[in-house]
């Protein structure tokens, strides 16, 4: 997961707002798992290997701070939501070991393989709110770390001068140049 392109970001000191797009090729999936439950209304029960493969993906995503009064009476920048937005082209899943493999779902496999782009829909959404959930975490913690005037001098509540509004993708991937 550490090759991917960031596109259209915009970054609004004013509005303490961050936005823009992850953009990643396939990603690869594995994992031993033990299972009793249903994906996408398809029963797995098993315990074995999962392999499988999701993209490429677009995400785009939102986050929006706000100004408070700390609780020295300073003015403290914590972050008021994250909004993540998943669009996979497809998800392909195959599980070895279920205990189900004859009878009336023994196909799941199968039918997983011709459902790649309805299961990549499916899973949207729900990796929407685990990932919005990690990121929300990860952030409030490092606002609590770092104050936002220093991961971004310029961009103090007492000199917000500049406003950058205009940011490109640089050559090399995953590095963002602000103009």
């Amino acid at each position: 997961m550490h090759t991917f392109d960031i596109w259209d970001v915009q970054f609004s000191p004013a509005e303490l707002k961050l936005s823009g797009k992850l953009i990643f090729g396939d990603l690869k999936m594995f994992s031993n798992y033990i299972m009793q439950g249903h994906i996408i209304n398809y029963p797995i029960t098993g315990d074995g290997f999962f392999k499988g493969m999701v993209g490429p993906s677009n995400i785009s995503f939102e986050m929006k701070g706000e100004q408070v009064k700390g609780k020295y009476g300073d003015k403290v920048t914590t972050l008021k939501y994250v909004k993540l937005e998943f669009k996979i082209s497809r998800m392909l899943m195959q599980f070895e070991g279920l205990v189900i493999e004859k009878g009336p779902w023994g196909r799941t496999n199968e039918v997983f393989t011709r459902m790649q782009e309805d299961a990549a829909t499916a899973m949207g959404p729900v990796l929407e709110r685990i990932f919005e959930t990690y990121v929300e975490r990860y952030i409030r913690w490092l606002l609590q770390e770092i104050p936002f005037s220093n991961i971004f001098p310029c961009c103090s509540s007492e000199s917000i001068v500049k406003v950058i509004d205009y940011c490109e993708p640089s050559s090399s991937s995953n590095t963002i140049v602000f103009a």
